[in-house]
């Protein structure tokens, strides 16, 4: 079946892609065309057969016949030229060999032609009736097939001998082939069929091919494509069916397409409009943690991580109840989620414990994300830090006590002397005079603190605007000492002044100036305990002119060397020991040297004093 699937896809059928399944069809018609050519074959070669014998049978009847005759009575003309035709081969190919009279001993009386001498043991006897016998046998000489005709001679009263004939059939297939010379013409009509039925099958198998093809190329990824074939019957229907899917499947891939590419192009605005929002929501300097429907965290911002001291990775599509600390911030979450004013705003304050440094305060804003209709489609969390706020809130309130303070101890001395004064309780000239000075340095000190609030206020709102002029450096600072000098004998602290006569002048506000030295100075005062000593020294370091206030005081710890410019901050020692104060020297210095391009460093131990530089250009 293989070597005939073979020589059929070898013949010249229509250009069709021979499949198995053709192949196999075309077979199946070769098949059926060469069984009904074998059954046709067989019958006719079984007719031939018949024919044959029954004709060597009438031919050796009637030569035996006519001989036994013969050789009784005289033959007439008519059955001499009948046995002329008899003796000469004829159209089925049998050859007279020969021919034998004998008597009834067996003894040869006459023999005409080359009679076989041997034959094979195997002999078959054909037909034997009274007189005559046909037998075949193989000669053992030449091996040809024998049919050997016996016929007695007799009288009208005995038998007197036998004739027997000898014809051999060398000529069989031939006598066949000039039997089929009349079956030809059926067998041509029958290859021609053959031709035509595999030819036809070709025909009609070749849109059902190229459908196979087409389908499988698109189940491969490949465009769909039309069969374009025409025709009539079964096949044809389906070539067109499928011409018609493929045009409709044409028409929604385009549609298809169009909408994916539509598609695409919003997913990618989209996606371009959340990384922006998301890169917005990231820079914020306030934490934002943004809830879906069901209380998991959708987004978190940078500074919210570092808020919740958790990764965004491990919090992102996590409850919120995973926020543990503080624990109140899950619980306040939840309650606006659950609550029945989880449509509205809610606002609250909560301490985050931090591992090292002061807790935090952070303000909590939860408002509902609505998704145009009364649904809420999650929770926007937003944490702000207000740490500083609050600390400037209790420095504000401190300050207010303190300048209350510091306001009502110069009025009272103030007032107490001038009582005095109008009571006559001074009755010397020196008294008075000492009456007067100390109520000058009282009015001197309320107005350095009018002026470093003046000062401050005028920085923090911006219109505070430099008086630049020529300041001699050396003058400012010996008269910054000589100021001071009183307070520090009064304290018993030794006041010292190392003043180079190359200092370089300044191009600098010389009030503002003054003011930032003299609260250096007033600072280094107030925090040395009695018995110390402050230092002023200047000098210039390339193109920077730095004076330098050492104390032997109390010192400032690491922690508190981080805000001791902010406003209003006052140290722990300083609380610790009473001292009077309103925290805005510092600050107000700090402010002033930034001003002109310069900054305030400072270099201190707790308990062995500090050191603080004032840094200026020199212009």
């Amino acid at each position: 079946m293989q070597a005939l699937m073979g020589l059929l896809r070898r013949l010249p059928w229509p250009r069709v892609e021979t499949s198995r399944s053709m192949a196999m069809l075309q077979a199946t018609v070769v098949v059926v065309a060469l069984v009904g050519a074998a059954a046709v074959g067989w019958a006719f070669v079984r007719a031939e057969r018949l024919r044959l014998a029954s004709t060597l049978t009438e031919r050796g009847e009637w030569m035996t016949a006519l001989m036994a005759q013969g050789l009784v009575q005289p033959v007439g003309a008519s059955d001499l030229l009948a046995a002329r035709d008899l003796l000469n081969p004829v159209r089925d190919g049998s050859v007279l060999r020969g021919a034998r009279v004998a008597d009834l001993s067996g003894n040869v009386l006459a023999e005409a032609g080359t009679p076989p001498e041997g034959e094979s043991l195997e002999a078959t006897t054909v037909t034997e009736k009274a007189g005559f016998r046909h037998r075949v046998f193989v000669s053992s000489e030449t091996g040809e097939k024998m049919h050997e005709f016996r016929r007695s001679i007799d009288d009208d009263k005995q038998s007197l001998g036998t004739v027997t004939v000898w014809f051999a059939m060398p000529g069989t297939w031939a006598s066949l082939w000039e039997g089929l010379g009349y079956s030809r013409l059926p067998i041509a009509i029958l290859a021609v069929v053959l031709f035509v039925g595999n030819y036809l099958v070709a025909l009609l198998m070749r849109p059902i091919q190229q459908l196979r093809d087409r389908s499988r190329a698109a189940s491969e990824g490949e465009r769909w494509q039309s069969l374009n074939l025409g025709g009539v019957g079964e096949a044809a229907e389906i070539a067109r069916s499928w011409d018609a899917m493929v045009a409709k499947f044409e028409a929604t891939y385009e549609k298809l397409a169009a909408a994916h590419r539509d598609m695409e192009v919003s997913s990618k605005i989209i996606l371009f409009e959340k990384r922006r929002t998301e890169s917005i929501i990231d820079a914020l300097s306030q934490g934002v943690i943004v809830l879906d429907a069901y209380g998991k965290i959708c987004l978190i911002n940078r500074e919210g991580e570092a808020m919740l001291k958790l990764e965004r990775n491990v919090l992102v599509g996590q409850p919120a109840s995973l926020i543990a600390s503080p624990p109140e911030l899950a619980v306040f979450i939840a309650d606006t989620q659950n609550g029945l004013n989880r449509h509205a705003r809610r606002t609250t304050e909560l301490t985050f414990p931090m591992p090292e440094g002061p807790n935090r305060v952070v303000k909590v804003v939860t408002t509902p994300l609505q998704d145009g209709t009364d649904t809420a489609a999650g929770t926007l969390v937003v944490l702000g830090d207000i740490t500083q706020q609050k600390m400037e809130q209790q420095a504000r309130e401190d300050f207010i006590s303190s300048v209350s303070h510091e306001l009502r101890a110069p009025l009272a001395a103030i007032k107490g002397y001038v009582e005095m004064l109008l009571d006559d309780e001074a009755n010397s000239p020196e008294l008075r005079r000492e009456f007067f000075n100390t109520m000058n340095e009282e009015c001197d000190r309320l107005a350095r603190l009018v002026d470093n609030m003046i000062n401050i206020s005028r920085i923090e709102i911006g219109g505070l605007v430099l008086n630049r002029s020529l300041v001699k450096t050396r003058k400012l600072l010996r008269d910054a000492v000589s100021a001071v000098a009183a307070q520090a004998k009064s304290k018993n602290i030794t006041l010292q002044a190392r003043i180079p006569d190359d200092l370089p002048d300044m191009d600098a506000d010389k009030e503002m100036f003054r003011v930032a030295v003299m609260n250096l100075l007033g600072n280094a005062l107030k925090y040395t305990s009695p018995g110390g000593s402050v230092a002023l020294s200047g000098e210039r370091v390339g193109d920077e002119l730095r004076v330098h206030v050492v104390d032997t005081g109390w010192g400032i710890s690491e922690e508190e060397q981080q805000k001791i410019f902010q406003k209003f901050y006052r140290g722990k020692e300083a609380t610790d020991r009473k001292v009077t104060g309103n925290g805005l020297g510092l600050a107000l210095t700090k402010e002033i040297a930034t001003l002109h391009g310069g900054d305030v460093k400072l270099e201190s131990k707790l308990g062995e004093g500090s050191k603080f530089t004032l840094v200026l250009p020199v212009r």
